[in-house]
């Protein structure tokens, strides 16, 4: 390497290779198979996927940028992997135009949390009118432990723009209805198979340590209800320069729900905990088995 050659490498992704190679649900899912790049996503629609660079790993979500047409939707309100991290659902999957990653620490042109690289992600402003509109359902059963169901989401997401004379425009909007799988369970007791006093249901379980953690239920199943639009608008002052107008908006309604596996030797009941008179399954919001 010269001594002044910055190590520096960039990586793009167009809308064409994206419709031709990815299977694109998710703003997220365009970035997956770009090198030294991943994206925690454990599920349809979640709003805790970290970016992770070669650099720095899913605990650093401030330590990477992500622009949607040159606004920042890094949330850099903390440095971890929970409410920190992108707000990716601001973008409609339809208006994606391009992709472009800068490896860090050297994009000198934005700030220093970008020293583990840029993201930047580029709406397809139309040369001509052009409307696409786009229906995606997943379905994945799930049985593990005490849990067994089958986890839906649907997702609509529809484009329009055109371009008349100097201006262009495009609208975007997406709603996306996501039933979450389990991402954690609940464990207890110090002996094997033994659950609260009170209570039938424990499942005898070991971790990967060879101690005791036996299952009493689901850290918290959630669904999401997230509906999102864009609207961008380019006016051509010059053939170099140009002005913009950008306006997005994001709602998510999500609730979250534990999934317990104890009965009440008492009543039969689903149970939280080693008495009767603990919530049971009529109780609002426990979910029962």
């Amino acid at each position: 390497m010269a001594r002044y050659q910055l190590p520096q490498r960039s990586f793009s992704v167009t809308a064409k290779e994206v419709d031709e190679t990815i299977n694109l649900k998710d703003p997220e899912d365009a970035v997956k198979y770009m090198p030294n790049l991943f994206v925690r996503k454990r599920n349809d629609g979640d709003n805790q996927a970290v970016l992770a660079t070669r650099s720095w790993g899913l605990n650093s979500s401030a330590r990477t940028l992500v622009y949607y047409d040159d606004l920042l939707i890094s949330a850099l309100i903390g440095n971890n992997n929970t409410n920190s991290s992108p707000r990716w659902n601001l973008i409609s999957p339809e208006a994606i135009g391009r992709v472009d990653y800068l490896n860090g620490p050297f994009a000198a042109a934005y700030p220093g949390n970008s020293i583990g690289g840029v993201l930047l992600i580029t709406s397809k402003m139309p040369d001509k009118p052009f409307a696409v509109a786009k229906e995606t359902v997943s379905v994945m059963p799930w049985n593990q432990y005490g849990t067994k169901d089958t986890y839906v989401t649907s997702q609509t997401s529809a484009a329009a723009g055109n371009r008349d004379g100097a201006l262009s425009w495009l609208v975007s909007a997406n709603y996306l209805d996501s039933f979450q799988q389990p991402l954690s369970y609940t464990t207890f007791g110090t002996t094997l198979g033994v659950g609260p006093a009170g209570t039938t249901g424990t499942i005898a379980a070991q971790n990967k340590a060879g101690g005791v953690a036996n299952v009493v239920g689901t850290g918290a199943l959630a669904h999401s209800q997230q509906t999102s639009g864009n609207l961008r608008l380019a006016y051509d002052i010059t053939p170099l320069v140009q002005a913009t107008y950008s306006f997005g908006i994001w709602n998510n309604h999500q609730t979250s729900d534990p999934q317990t596996y104890l009965r009440s030797t008492v009543t039969g009941l689903p149970t939280f905990g080693a008495s009767a008179a603990l919530p049971t399954a009529n109780t609002p919001g426990i979910r029962s088995m």
